[in-house]
């Protein structure tokens, strides 16, 4: 079984060694400052109050945070100490506390920052309003050239006159009386036959040539007949000029 006494004296020895002036102990329990840096400037810094309820490190230690130094973000701080108990939980069954005291010191590094008074945090949010400001006025600027670029590119081309659209209206009346009499003389053209050409065509199609007799004879047909094209005079074909 393990000696939960001697394990909890033996880590105060090595605590007090390795931390020296910035480890403490008291009635109410022990007491560790806890700084960034340990050569250089320090803007922020807590203290880390604990105590061994009798069953440590089989049971987490009882833990208080204390502010000492610096002006940090409430939600942050929150976040600290959830984190601070995640890593209590993690390392149950063996000593955590330096653990626990360097995971502190690395997270105040990341915002060991001189803190920034009433004037600065005012040009800061002005600075951030006016991004967004230049932000906004891009986007409209933008908008308003394409908006000018659509009228210019509808109104361009030629502006239409009276004497233009005259102009315009005489061709154009002028190419359709062309295409009119035109399409006349084709079609005069096609519907205009001689006697001739229409009794050639009746021959060639076998139309009316050799058709039986009433009454005839189912096998007596009489003979094609004989065509005298002598007897049909050329008509001159009528074309516009």
């Amino acid at each position: 079984l393990m000696d939960y006494k001697q394990e909890q004296e033996m880590e105060i020895e090595i605590l007090k060694s390795i931390l020296l002036d910035d480890f403490s102990t008291s009635n109410s329990g022990h007491e560790i400052v806890i700084l960034p840096d340990a050569t250089g400037e320090n803007h922020v810094s807590v203290s880390l109050r604990f105590k061994f309820p009798p069953k440590y490190p089989e049971s987490p230690p009882i833990l208080d945070l204390v502010k000492k130094k610096g002006f940090l973000d409430k939600t942050e701080w929150d976040s600290l100490v959830e984190e601070i108990k995640k890593e209590a939980e993690q390392n149950v069954g063996s000593q955590m506390i330096f653990g626990i005291v360097e995971f502190i010191k690395q997270w105040l590094g990341e915002r060991n920052h001189p803190p920034q008074s009433a004037h600065d945090e005012m040009m800061k949010k002005k600075q951030i309003d006016l991004t967004k400001y230049d932000d906004y006025e891009g986007k409209e600027t933008q908008s308003e050239n394409q908006q000018e670029e659509e009228k210019e590119y509808v109104f361009s081309g030629t502006a239409v006159t009276i004497e233009s659209f005259l102009d315009w209206k005489a061709a154009f009346d002028a190419e359709m009386r062309v295409k009119q009499a035109k399409s006349i003389v084709v079609e005069d053209k096609v519907q205009k036959i001689t006697g001739r050409q229409y009794f050639e065509e009746m021959i060639k199609s076998g139309k009316g040539l050799q058709e039986e007799e009433d009454g005839g004879d189912d096998d007596t047909n009489f003979e094609s007949v004989q065509v005298d094209e002598s007897l049909f005079v050329e008509e001159e074909d009528e074309s516009f000029n």
